[in-house]
């Protein structure tokens, strides 16, 4: 048994889903397998690899250069999306590995292998050693992505993404090899061939080869990143602004899908509409280097649009063109659009993105021009929350499918129409909504299986029903087909803090605030983020946020109530109070205001005030039929230091009762806390150190090992040894999380 030494680039991939799909169709999980060997045994051999092994549904293969792994890994990724149900996860590493008897061990190995793990769907993740060999790789495309601590793994791994600006093809030769294959194995590798060739043709042919009649931009240097700010609408019928948003709204959304550029939402410029700002202005605010503006203008059946692509930083005009067309040209007319702006910023598209990008919005122009109404009504009612805005989308989404049945986009908007509803549902009815919102994404997937906006919005039921590793799958695959889709990375974010994986959550965050640059979602988002640096203590990253928040909108309750919870957890208890009272005069007649400002009054022993707030709330309570369930016990501490034992009795009872129903039914939320909190007020310590276990093994979350610390329900049980114990561990383990987070921040990469 001979052994040596080799530096080699080691690939390992894996099977998107398999073991799941292996629990539901066996024979489908064998075929893919098949198929997946089928492809790479071949591509691996034309890169001068050596395949080494099969791990299950993974493989294993080394490669002499790293050069020669990363198209290996392009091609095979290319190879898979012809096929249905085949997605791949790919790992990269270069380092010292042992060569015996045709197998491969050592650290790198592993090192792949985990890479691997944490690649995205349909994405290749590659070590820093693989990064500083291809670098200078005008070809290649990288992004560092983040240092992670690896299982089994001594030092931190930078990570890096990587894709390919242009897909490699065969070279002549290599054709000969294959003629000597079986006959059905043959076929395959001949239809991967013919795909990426094909793939680099219409690549070429449609955005790199030169035209006449067109102005090329000057080189682009750094990142390519791009608004569109809203058309003007020159039409004399003013109802036709829907056909202006349209219009820009499509070519945003083609432009979305290509990885190579970073674009700003919608949301975010709608600031600009009819605005006097000067460009460079805009796109300072923005954060962009292009601005395209353009104005729609539609006349019975013509139609006539005039864009212009503007590089912010001189001003200079790199691209503009005016299209008079027919009406019915209008989707080839956006494709066109669309693929000029992407030659001017010179960005290279994977035939996928070629594809998404030239797929009309719609079959029917009838169904289409509904579907945009209803979309504006859905735009507009995030702004106003006027329930008459869903109910006029409604009924547009559905009279685009009585024209079309198979329009998905319009079976996803009444999708998201019932999500909007559910925010505001009474509590009965929140299942019925929720059920919706599956249905009609669900619909929309089965006409459209490559629709991004149908995994979010699924995504984002999920999360609602705590169903998170769902959540996050939809989420991972609606930004796999739209790279820059804000609101996947936000929902990702935020799915990622409920898993108690902070780094991942704070990385999410990041990169949907850097699409997100303004509108009423921005502040919110701050908040949202800020909450996920609260939960591992990052208090001084948390508050910069809240401040910037509610200096962006100073009539938002809830960012107040955020910052007075991060102060509380500090020890700031009366500066906490001095935010919630702000909660408090901003919305005046909320019950959750005004019971926060009764704790924030008990935690300072100023029993008199909490009472008074603790009435007001209830008033307020009764009058929108709120059933409260989370704070109950908290009631119980007020009446009881105000002398009102028995009634305080009753609302400790009550609230043991309905958080222990709560937790058999499977519901998630502050319930171990909560009843650990009850029980260690009424002296059973024995019961409240159970339930702050069970918060020790879902993960404590939102800092309440913080809070527990100022908690006065946990008066009597922090001299308790189990106590200091748990609380202890807990708070060494978000330390350690946080200085990983101030360490990248300070680097600049998160």
């Amino acid at each position: 048994m001979s052994s040596s030494r080799q530096l080699a680039a080691i690939m390992f991939t894996d099977i998107v889903g398999y073991t799941a799909l292996m629990g539901s169709d066996e024979q489908k999980a064998f075929d893919l397998l098949r198929k997946n060997r089928e492809i790479q045994k071949p591509l691996i051999k034309h890169y001068n690899g050596t395949w080494i092994k099969e791990l299950g549904d993974g493989v294993l293969a080394s490669f002499h250069t790293v050069t020669d792994a990363v198209f290996c890994a392009a091609a095979i990724h290319q190879a898979c999306n012809n096929i249905e149900g085949l997605q791949l996860r790919i790992g990269i590493h270069l380092g010292e590995v042992i060569f015996e008897d045709k197998d491969v061990f050592g650290d790198g190995v592993n090192i792949a292998s985990r890479l691997q793990a944490l690649a995205p769907i349909g994405g290749t993740y590659v070590s820093e050693s693989v990064y500083k060999n291809i670098s200078n790789k005008k070809e290649i495309i990288t992004g560092f992505i983040r240092e992670e601590n690896l299982k089994n793994v001594s030092e931190p791994v930078k990570i890096y993404e990587i894709t390919l600006k242009e897909t490699s093809s065969y070279q002549q030769e290599t054709l000969t090899d294959f003629k000597k294959q079986p006959a059905k194995k043959k076929k395959i590798v001949f239809e991967i061939m013919a795909v990426l060739i094909l793939g680099a043709l219409i690549s070429y042919f449609l955005f790199l080869a030169p035209k006449s009649g067109t102005n090329s931009a000057k080189t682009i240097a750094g990142e390519k990143s791009i608004a569109v700010i809203p058309f003007k609408n020159m039409s004399e019928e003013k109802e036709n602004q829907h056909f202006a948003d349209g219009m820009m709204d499509e070519i945003l959304n083609k432009l979305s899908k290509i990885r190579d550029l970073r674009v700003i939402p919608r949301t975010s410029v709608e600031q600009y509409r009819d605005t006097k700002k000067p460009i460079p202005e805009i796109a300072k605010e923005l954060d962009v280097s292009y601005i395209l503006e353009g104005s729609a203008q539609k006349y019975g059946d013509q139609i006539k649009v005039i864009a212009q692509l503007i590089y912010a930083k001189t001003h200079d005009h790199v691209w503009a063109d005016t299209y008079i067309k027919t009406y019915k040209e209008v989707f080839a007319l956006q494709n066109e659009i669309a693929g000029s702006i992407a030659k001017e910023l010179q960005a290279k598209l994977s035939p996928q993105e070629n594809e998404l990008v030239n797929k009309a919005a719609a079959n029917n122009l009838e169904a289409y021009d509904f579907y945009l109404r209803g979309r504006e009504y859905i735009i507009r009612y995030n702004s106003d929350r006027n329930e008459r805005d869903l109910d006029n989308a409604k009924t547009m989404f559905n009279k685009a499918l009585q024209i079309d049945t198979g329009y998905a986009q319009a079976w996803v908007g009444l999708g998201l129409e019932y999500l909007q509803r559910n925010w505001n549902a009474p509590e009965f009815l929140e299942q019925n909504y929720l059920d919706s919102v599956l249905y009609y994404c669900n619909k929309a997937l089965s006409f459209d299986i490559n629709l991004a906006d149908a995994y979010q919005t699924r995504g984002r039921y999920y999360s609602n029903r705590r169903n998170t590793d769902k959540a996050i799958a939809d989420q991972e695959k609606a930004i796999s087909i739209d790279p820059n889709h804000a609101w996947a990375y936000w929902s990702l974010g935020w799915d990622y803090h409920s898993k108690r994986d902070f780094l991942k959550s704070l990385g999410s965050f990041k990169r949907a605030r850097q699409l997100i640059k303004g509108g009423i979602e921005l502040p919110v988002l701050l908040v949202q983020t800020a909450q996920a640096h609260i939960s591992i203590g990052n208090f001084q990253s948390a508050d910069s946020l809240i401040e910037k928040a509610i200096q962006l909108r100073p009539d938002m309750a809830g960012a107040y109530g955020i910052y007075s919870w991060s102060l509380t957890l500090q020890g700031k208890l009366e500066k906490a109070l001095v935010y919630t009272q702000k909660m408090v005069e901003v919305n005046p007649n909320s019950p959750e205001a005004l019971s926060s400002l009764s704790h924030a009054y008990s935690f300072l022993k100023d029993f008199k005030n909490a009472l008074k707030y603790l009435e007001k709330a209830e008033v307020e309570r009764k009058k929108t039929g709120d059933i409260r369930i989370t704070d109950v016990h908290r009631v119980g501490y007020v009446l009881w230091n105000t002398g009102k034992k028995d009634e305080a009795r009753k609302y400790f009872n009550d609230q043991i009762r309905t958080l222990e129903e709560a937790l058999k039914l499977g519901r998630s939320g502050s319930y171990n806390y909560d009843l650990a909190a009850t029980y260690a007020f009424l002296g059973e310590d024995k019961k409240a150190i159970y339930y702050l276990r069970e918060c020790e093994k879902e993960g404590f979350n939102f800092g309440t090992e913080y809070y527990i610390m100022y908690d006065p329900l946990f008066e009597n049980l922090r001299s308790n040894k189990e106590f200091k114990e748990i609380v202890g561990k807990a708070q060494a383990q978000k330390a350690e999380i946080r200085s990983r987070v101030i360490e990248l921040e300070r680097k600049g990469e998160l």
